[in-house]
């Protein structure tokens, strides 16, 4: 085992680009970031009942929980089993067989599947969890990482791609504001605009704060959760070819996703939105808009 192996988990409210930069630590040698999987929370005893995805994202900070290994495995490997989109690449038998294995505990494992793939970066792609922060970090080599985006595109977004309603994408919203500033100490920010717009410098400047300094990024061959190149995601992919995870052929970061809110909310729905931006978390926004 690397003693001073990274351990991250990579979560925001869904279509604030979780998928992208994962796609983009994934990529990068002696890193991994795993989609989908090992959603702790959701093998806890205390939320086993919650409704996926908005009693995740609306639930109160946790500072304790009870995880089950078991059901963590259990569930990750059907999915496993339904989906080689999750399958980094590697074959189901591989999957079998380490999930059949008794781990001490989850850090455990996840040492195991690092140790397997050669890194010094292991990450976990979750989303709609950031009630559950106090109780991943569990040592100083475990890290948060909260994706932002322009909490209007990101609505847009719900609603075009998994269907949520206007309504639930801003309570849910609102929701994880207050989890940020109770929080906002002990996590390391992203924010969608620079990762499109200045994808380098953000990435530098992440790996910096999690001690893992790197000075050439790769953010052009981009590996997909599959194993295989990374195919866009953005919600036109679905209007195209029916489910956003079958889009397109990658050929470059594009920043065209900003400021799409325009063509999609209403004024009325806009200016409903207005009381998002008095969190400090979406002030940088303020100067770039003219709306309020």
């Amino acid at each position: 085992m690397i003693e001073n192996r990274k351990y991250l988990v990579i979560d925001s409210l869904a279509r604030s680009g979780t998928t992208l930069l994962s796609a983009l630590i994934r990529s990068q040698q002696s890193c991994m970031a795993i989609n989908g999987l090992f959603l702790e929370p959701m093998s806890c005893h205390e939320f086993l009942d919650l409704p996926w995805p908005h009693g995740y994202a609306q639930h109160e900070i946790e500072t304790r929980s009870t995880l089950n290994l078991n059901h963590l495995k259990a569930k990750s490997l059907e999915k496993l089993r339904n989906s080689d989109r999750l399958r980094c690449g590697v074959e189901l038998n591989f999957w079998n067989e380490i999930l059949s294995n008794d781990f001490e505990n989850a850090d455990k494992l996840y040492s195991h599947l690092a140790n397997y793939f050669k890194v010094d970066v292991f990450g976990l792609r979750w989303n709609q969890c950031l009630f559950y922060q106090p109780c991943w970090m569990r040592s100083e080599n475990h890290f948060w990482i909260t994706v932002i985006r322009n909490p209007l595109d990101r609505i847009v977004s719900n609603i075009k791609t998994h269907d949520w309603t206007y309504e639930m994408a801003v309570s849910s919203t609102i929701s994880y504001i207050n989890k940020y500033l109770a929080l906002k100490n002990n996590i390391i920010f992203i924010y969608y605009e620079d990762l499109v717009e200045r994808t380098e410098d953000t990435l530098a400047n992440l790996f910096n704060r999690i001690g893992y300094s790197k000075s050439k990024f790769e953010i052009n061959n981009l590996i997909g959760s599959d194993g295989k190149p990374y195919r866009n995601q953005g919600w036109r992919e679905r209007e195209a070819n029916a489910d956003h995870r079958k889009g397109s052929q990658f050929n470059g970061i594009y920043q065209t996703s900003i400021n799409r809110y325009k063509e999609v909310l209403s004024k009325a729905q806009i200016a409903q939105c207005q009381i998002l931006f008095n969190n400090e978390i979406f002030h940088p926004y303020l100067n770039k808009m003219d709306i309020f």
